[in-house]
């Protein structure tokens, strides 16, 4: 029995063996079939081979793992027939592919090794749920956070739960019961587990469960086990007070006695900080924010008829005391200040009293250093503050400990040490501190997507494009067909051309660190010039640009739908007749549209498109629908193209329907909303 045992420890470490083998036996098949080549044949066979043989070898260890250890339930149950399943899929998905003289079976391979490929994703879900808790892949990566406000919470609900939840629970649940402990209840708490019961009410000292707690690290019975997320000595202190009171699960926290030592630290979960939206603050100065735009500041207001204005001045390595002094006359209107990547300095960081209203101040990759950061400790409301990349140091710790509505700090890659970060949580539990990256989560640090840049969106005959990344070392792969790339496509060794409608695909790649997310352009030829523009109806005329002529004049507009260069319609659709002169073979037409929900203007609903030849009969040639979106994100522009029959035609109409109100999630839901619309391309 205990060799059966100690066999069934081998699952975890041969379980990964046929996923990693599997995953890429069914990417070399997907690439072998786009590339449309049978070189790949004999590698595919050997992995389905090894990979079939480790997958029983890991069955046979997950049985017996189950058997002899601290597993049960409905979890483990459906684990162990999907495992069973899987291996035997596997082993019918290598028969299909070896059978090369019964086509009839060789057919089947491909469809089989889909659903092998389903059947592993589920498989791994039910297994990370057995060792970490269910619902370990889908839960959010955030820990349950330690918080009261008032001390009319239950104690046991709002203090000792999320820290036993935190801490104990990925090993103690109903599908992993290490020692017949179950710790998600409160039924499994007072029962206790194999070794009796888990504490002893109003002693603390006598308690097992902090008894365990308290050995020694290298001890084997110490708990959490070494490897697993340790209690603080704060969360120690508020179990054994807990405890020793009692142990009540109704009590609240203002019922229970509190020593000086046991105020100190509830007061650190104590939620607190400034709102912004408690001040009445009137909307700010158009005219002033539109003279600052024309001086070159880029300034948005967070939404129609707020009080408060984001700006951004990251990449300017220009930035002087004169040119931000022209700031202070929106001082208490700024809420979000971007200086990432800017010249900002020590001298230049006393700008930033000016603004008291501040909530995220992104100060990265600056010159920055703990001496112009301490000058920051009179912003009140500040929530949210971004020091990756500076000289910051342990100095800073104090003022960032100080700041009584700070949420978030990002300080990875500086200069704190870890002790200096371990003594700030231990004093802000509250607040989230991102120092480095959890290479148990992540893996190795990701790459920065290369940025795709051109002259224009909008050309002729060609265009030079070129990819750019300010980071040694490494390599650029790009697609021109649509395709997502990867160190398959082509290689990056300068700026290419193309002559036609196309989508730009673009990946960082390096080697030892996780490739970046793939990032994309599209650029529109317009082989036609249009000789006339018509419009349904009249834009606003707060958006009305150079009238019908803006959507062919090859000014693209930004995301800045005050740049001149939109035609805003507020609840209404509205219907472009384009003339092109004469009869022209057509097969797609574009439009570009603008999205910024949080003022309240959002992509088309949806795109009609007809043709005619001589401007009164026109015939229906395709539409489409689209989705409102779901949550205020950073405004974008986006090109609608719909690919039509070719067509002869002189005529074409683009009808653009608007959602007309705001979606019920909306901070206005149900107020009129906008479309906004600029070139409209047809090839």
């Amino acid at each position: 029995m205990e060799f059966l045992s100690l066999i069934g420890r081998f699952h975890p470490l041969v379980l990964h063996i046929p996923i990693g083998i599997f995953v890429f036996v069914f990417l070399v098949e997907i690439y072998a079939r786009i590339k449309k080549t049978d070189q790949y044949k004999s590698s595919i066979s050997l992995g389905l081979i090894t990979g079939t043989a480790f997958a029983i070898f890991s069955c046979i260890t997950g049985l017996l793992l189950a058997k002899h250890g601290d597993y049960s339930g409905e979890t483990v149950l459906m684990h162990k027939r999907l495992s069973i399943a899987f291996t035997v899929l596997a082993a019918m998905v290598s028969y299909a592919h070896l059978a090369r003289n019964k086509p009839n079976i060789q057919k089947l391979y491909f469809p089989l090794l889909s659903i092998c490929m389903g059947l592993l994703m589920f498989t791994g879900h039910q297994g990370g749920s057995l060792t970490h808790g269910e619902g370990f892949l889908s839960k959010s990566i955030k820990q349950k956070p330690v918080v009261q406000s008032s001390g009319q919470e239950i104690a046991y609900n709002a203090i000792i739960q999320p820290i036993l939840e935190n801490k104990c629970v990925s090993c103690h649940n109903t599908t992993k019961t290490k020692g017949k402990l179950i710790m998600t209840s409160e039924a499994g708490l007072k029962r206790g587990g194999e070794n009796g019961k888990l504490f002893v009410m109003g002693n603390a000292r006598e308690s097992l469960m902090m008894q365990r707690i308290q050995l020694e690290s290298e001890d084997e019975k110490h708990m959490p086990p070494e490897g697993k997320s340790q209690l603080t000595t704060d969360e120690i202190n508020l179990l054994a007070w807990w405890i020793n009171e009692g142990a009540s699960f109704t009590k609240k926290i203002a019922e229970l006695k509190q020593s000086e030592v046991i105020k100190k630290i509830l007061a650190k979960y104590q939620s607190s900080g400034n709102d912004l939206s408690t001040l009445s603050l009137a909307t700010p100065d158009v005219a002033l924010i539109k003279d600052l735009k024309n001086d070159g500041y880029a300034i948005q207001q967070l939404s129609e008829g707020n009080a408060f204005v984001q700006i951004d001045l990251s990449h300017k390595t220009d930035l002087t005391k004169s040119s931000l002094k022209k700031l202070r006359k929106l001082g208490d209107h700024v809420s979000h200040l971007n200086l990432s990547f800017s010249n900002l300095d020590d001298k230049l960081i006393s700008i930033v009293k000016n603004f008291p209203h501040l909530k995220v101040l992104q100060l990265q990759k600056t010159k920055i250093t703990s001496d112009g950061i301490n000058a920051l400790s009179e912003l009140q409301y500040l929530e949210n503050l971004n020091l990756y990349g500076t000289d910051a140091d342990d100095k800073i710790i104090k003022t960032l400990k100080d700041l009584p509505s700070l949420k978030t700090a990002y300080l990875w890659q500086t200069k704190i040490t870890k002790e200096a970060i371990a003594q700030l949580q231990e004093d802000r539990p509250l607040l989230q501190v991102n120092y480095q990256i959890d290479e148990d989560i992540f893996g190795t640090a990701a790459l920065k997507p290369p940025l795709i840049k051109a002259d224009t969106d909008l050309f002729k005959d060609s265009l030079a494009i070129s990819l750019d990344l300010n980071f040694k070392n490494v390599e650029l792969y790009y697609t021109t067909d649509g395709s997502d790339p990867d160190s398959n496509a082509l290689l990056y060794e300068g700026p290419f051309v193309i002559d036609k409608t196309t989508m730009v695909k673009a990946i960082s790649m390096k080697e030892g660190w996780v490739s970046s997310e793939v990032t994309s352009r599209q650029f529109l030829q317009s082989k036609y010039d249009v000789a006339e523009v018509k419009l349904s109806n009249t834009p606003n005329d707060r958006y009305k640009g150079s009238g019908a002529k803006t959507l062919i004049d090859f000014v693209k507009g930004s995301e800045a739908f005050t740049d001149g260069n939109w035609l805003g319609y507020e609840k209404n659709h509205v219907t472009v007749t384009l003339d092109l002169g004469k009869t022209e073979t057509i097969s797609q037409v574009s439009v570009s549209a603008l999205e910024a929900a949080g003022s309240w203007i959002f992509f088309p609903k949806g795109i009609k498109i007809s043709t005619s030849e001589d401007g009164k009969n026109f015939t229906f040639k395709k539409e489409e629908k689209y989705a409102i979106a779901n949550s205020i994100k950073p405004a974008a522009v986006k090109n609608f193209t719909q690919a039509i029959e070719a067509t002869d035609t002189r005529y074409v109409r683009v009808e653009l329907e608007s959602h007309l109100v705001n979606p019920p999630w909306h901070p206005n839901p149900g107020g009129g909303c906008w479309l906004f619309i600029d070139e409209v391309v047809v090839n």
